[in-house]
């Protein structure tokens, strides 16, 4: 992936990607691909990234960076998958693999402050 750890733009982009999810609450996949509701969603979800991106002066996210974070965000679920729940995770499918040495660098959890106060010191540098 073209991921790189100082393109602010796309870290900006990657912590506001479920930003939305503040006014629609996380809708599980499952509940997502029901073809009924899916273009309703969908479009919510538009309206809402769009709100967003523009009050940070953004434009929409590319495909390239919606792969690229969508990645992130994959990644990142299989090693908290595999961390946290006894299951670990295997029921999820379409996952990336990740290494034994990468599993067992997972960082414990932190507080709510601290994941709070990460969060806004990266947030800051992205806006600076």
């Amino acid at each position: 992936s073209k991921w790189h750890p100082n393109n602010k733009h796309l870290i900006l982009k990657g912590l506001l990607h479920d930003v939305a999810e503040c006014y629609t609450n996380d809708i599980s996949g499952p509940m997502k691909k029901i073809p009924e509701i899916r273009p309703d969603i969908k479009k919510v979800e538009h309206a809402l990234d769009t709100a967003i991106y523009e009050a940070f002066h953004m434009s929409s996210m590319t495909h390239e960076e919606e792969a690229i974070i969508k990645e992130a965000d994959n990644y990142a679920q299989r090693l908290e998958g595999h961390a946290f729940m006894q299951s670990r995770g295997l029921q999820w499918t379409g996952l990336p693999d990740v290494s034994i040495i990468e599993l067992q660098n997972f960082e414990q959890p932190i507080s709510n402050v601290d994941a709070y106060n990460r969060f806004l010191d990266k947030f800051n540098w992205c806006i600076t």
